[in-house]
């Protein structure tokens, strides 16, 4: 009997493929926690925030009853959490100051898209002198994979006077 899954880390509510090159004429029981499946291939949505063991045992149905155990363990992450702060507004030409805090990460990487590309920056901060209001984008993924995507929207304020070089924002003294 031999145990063969796809991968070992996984994210809650991943659908691990659990299969077996063992000899057909066996019967699989496969042990997931409190769980008990029976097949040769099966599928199993992964529940809960803890590494978890599988368990495979491959019994021959004849009068003999041999029996083969294997066990295997794979890791399981949460979806991270994400805080996202910084400056919300900013005057034209001014530094705003991002930052992301997550229960989990492995990675960090900012962009203008949700989909991550062109990636800005890596980091759990960023500093940018945004051109024009801008939303940036963060996505933070674990070692397993499992990815969280905010956005953070920075306003940039345009100057209300113009001098030879100065610029003054609302608020601003001269």
């Amino acid at each position: 009997v031999q145990m063969t899954t796809d991968d070992s880390l996984y994210c809650i509510g991943d659908v691990a493929e659990l299969s077996s090159t063992g000899d057909p004429s066996y019967d699989y029981t496969w042990y997931v926690g409190d769980t008990i499946l029976k097949g040769l291939k099966v599928n199993y949505k992964l529940q809960g925030l803890e590494d978890t063991l599988i368990s495979l045992q491959g019994e021959i149905t004849t009068p003999v009853a041999c029996s083969t155990t294997i066990t295997k363990k794979i890791h399981i992450d949460p979806y991270p959490t994400l805080v996202v702060r910084g400056d919300t507004i900013v005057c034209n030409g001014s530094v705003s100051n991002l930052e992301v805090y997550a229960d989990v990460a492995e990675k960090y990487a900012w962009s203008y898209s949700p989909t991550g590309y062109p990636e800005l920056a890596t980091g759990s901060a960023y500093s940018v002198v945004p051109p024009t209001d801008t939303t940036f984008y963060i996505a933070v993924t674990t070692k397993a994979g499992c990815r969280t995507i905010d956005s953070f929207y920075v306003y940039v304020m345009k100057p209300i006077i113009e001098a030879d070089t100065t610029d003054i924002c609302p608020g601003g003294m001269v």
